[in-house]
């Protein structure tokens, strides 16, 4: 793929849509591997919560290329939420990211 950002918003937060869960970012996590060209991934108002956050962060560690990685929420909306369980996935493949 010759894809090098890839932005995900939620625009369903001004209509009250939840947007993405952990069954979602399970989905997405299995073809975002294919991505290899990427380098900026952005992801908006999904509640993926820590279980969400864990499976895309195994497919980081696949993404050569991958450099800024952004969790984001749209300001007063829905929050793109996560705990510790999900920051510490992230710790561990952060280091391996963009080599």
């Amino acid at each position: 793929s010759t894809i090098t950002h890839i932005f995900f918003f939620n625009w369903g937060v001004y209509v009250d849509h939840p947007g993405w869960g952990p069954e979602e970012a399970a989905q997405l996590a299995e073809v975002l591997v294919f991505y290899k060209s990427c380098r900026t991934l952005w992801i908006e108002g999904h509640a993926l919560g820590d279980e969400g956050v864990e499976r895309c962060a195994e497919c980081f560690e696949h993404m050569d290329r991958l450099e800024h990685l952004l969790f984001a929420s749209p300001k007063y909306e829905r929050p793109c939420e996560f705990g510790e369980r999900g920051l510490r996935a992230l710790a561990r493949v952060l280091p391996k990211m963009g080599r």
